[in-house]
């Protein structure tokens, strides 16, 4: 086994036959074969960064798939990029296909990009950029897998706030809505988003210990529920996990309540 060194994300094929594991420290990604009645894995490869023309894995953090699995999106977060390679359906092996690096024929946005998400409709990609504050959209060719920038959006933009230390990118189902945390500005921010040029427009902020509002300190990751009702985020500085109720309308975030390491026998959340 092989590529295992600092794990930072693992995603599940589409069509669950496989995993793959982005290993930040091996500049790595690697693909398991598994089984679907035991869920057990069995090592199928790794590609490297420098090696065999694979390109954008130094620092590799977060993985996505196009809608039918024939590509896999790989962040370089030291390497400011996203890489694209093809995926064999039935081995699970990936080969290269190309790389996008920030300040490079004009992509902006992706300075230590950390998450990346599909849309749902499968049209196009969201990168975070933790040192750039941002998050950048991309157009998704279908046919080729390749991506073409098409808009960033970051802290200090107008009255855009919350994106400072940009951390996590999760999009609703209905694909109306996008949530974006902010580790340094201990908040999680919402934005409209157009379903027909993937352009994100902000619509609000929520902060820790502001109006109540409390478990966000250090806010990372960012889920949606099933049906859409509600957010919940972890907040690694306050050991917590916060909850929210989400307007499917507006896509605007209301505080519910949180958890916290230490506090009324919760245990196991620090450093969440």
């Amino acid at each position: 086994v092989d590529g295992l060194f600092n794990p930072r994300e693992i995603k599940l094929s589409p069509d669950g036959n496989h995993a793959y594991v982005a290993g930040s420290s091996d500049k790595s990604v690697s693909w398991f074969t598994r089984n679907s009645a035991t869920g057990l894995l069995t090592y199928g490869g790794t590609l490297k960064d420098g090696v065999g023309g694979a390109e954008g894995l130094d620092g590799a953090f977060g993985i996505t798939f196009s809608n039918d699995g024939s590509y896999l999106y790989v962040t370089g977060n030291y390497e400011n990029s996203v890489s694209v390679y093809q995926r064999n359906s039935g081995t699970g092996a990936l080969v290269f296909s190309e790389v996008l690096r920030d300040d490079y024929g004009g992509v902006d946005g992706l300075n230590n990009a950390q998450s990346v998400t599909l849309s749902p409709g499968g049209d196009h990609i969201y990168v975070v950029g933790n040192g750039d504050n941002a998050v950048s959209t991309y157009d998704l060719n279908a046919s080729s897998g390749l991506l073409t920038q098409t808009d960033v959006i970051k802290q200090g933009d107008g009255s855009l706030n919350g994106l400072d230390g940009a951390w996590d990118v999760t999009l609703s189902a209905d694909g109306n809505h996008a949530y974006v945390t902010g580790i340094f500005d201990d908040a999680v921010s919402w934005y409209e988003r157009n379903a027909t040029t993937g352009a994100l427009t902000y619509g609000g902020m929520l902060k820790d210990g502001v109006d109540g509002v409390d478990g966000l300190k250090g806010a990372d990751s960012v889920t949606l529920s099933s049906d859409g009702n509600h957010a919940y985020i972890t907040g690694a500085s306050d050991d917590a996990v916060s909850w929210y109720e989400r307007n499917a309308s507006t896509g605007a975030l209301s505080y519910g309540g949180m958890l916290k390491d230490g506090v009324d026998g919760v245990d196991g959340l620090k450093g969440a």
